[in-house]
């Protein structure tokens, strides 16, 4: 994976609305991708579909409102954002080792508070 400069420049234009699910509006939690490739939580799809589509085999986007064919174990069967984890998770960790007072990262490997 990239570090160095190159991470935190993609980073920087990242804004958090990206990194949240339109549903709960919380960063992701086990996105879940659908069909028309929209991700949502977890949870926020599995209360989603239990008000309004609890018998369905289909679930309607939220947002767009193609129908994505539900596995037969539900919501859970539905494909894992891996990516959207990954960018989450070093969003974080940006977010943990940029200085309090500015916006330089801080080198994560030693904890002289070198800066990157």
């Amino acid at each position: 994976m990239a570090t160095g400069p190159a991470v935190s420049s993609a980073l920087e234009k990242i804004s958090r609305h990206h990194l949240e699910c339109s549903i709960c509006q919380e960063r992701y939690q086990q996105p879940k991708i659908l069909e028309c490739l929209h991700s949502f939580c977890e949870q926020c799809l599995l209360k989603y579909r239990s008000t309004k589509h609890q018998d369905s085999t289909v679930i309607p986007c939220p947002v767009c409102r193609q129908e994505t064919k539900l596995p037969e174990v539900g919501v859970q069967g539905l494909k894992t954002n891996f990516h959207l984890i990954g960018l989450v998770e070093e969003f974080e960790l940006q977010e943990k080792l940029v200085c309090s007072g500015g916006t330089k990262l801080l080198c994560e490997t030693c904890d002289d508070g070198n800066e990157c």
